[in-house]
C-alpha cells in the first residue's frame, strides 16, 4: 500500500523514443521511482539514463525521486523520452542503427 492507504497497481506505459518508435515498459508499479523507471528502459534499450530525462502532458521533465503515482502517470500513458540537447545527435544515431 502506498501513503494514504492507495494500492499498488501494475501496468503497462508507453515510452515514445526520439525517432518515434514506441517501447512498452509492462509492470511498471506505481510506487516506482521515475529513476527506477529509467532504469527499465536502460535496461532494454541500453541507454544510460543520465543522458535523457522522461516528459508527461505538460512536457516538463518528470522528476527522478518521485514516483508513477505521484506524476499520476495512468496506464498506457505515453511518456516521451527526450536526450539532454549535449547527447541528442548521438542518440538519434544510435536509435537510427548508425553506431
Amino acid at each position: 500500500m502506498l501513503p494514504g492507504g492507495k494500492k499498488i497497481h501494475s501496468y503497462t506505459i508507453r515510452i515514445v523514443l526520439p525517432q518515434g518508435e514506441v517501447l512498452e515498459l509492462h509492470n511498471v508499479q506505481n510506487n516506482l521511482k521515475i529513476s527506477e523507471v529509467k532504469a527499465m528502459i536502460e535496461h532494454d534499450l541500453g541507454i544510460p539514463t543520465e543522458l535523457y530525462r522522461l516528459n508527461y502532458l505538460d512536457k516538463a521533465d518528470l522528476l527522478n525521486h518521485c514516483t508513477v503515482a505521484q506524476h499520476e502517470i495512468v496506464p498506457r500513458a505515453r511518456v516521451t523520452l527526450r536526450p539532454w540537447k549535449m547527447w541528442e545527435s548521438m542518440l538519434m544515431d544510435v536509435f537510427q542503427g548508425n553506431v
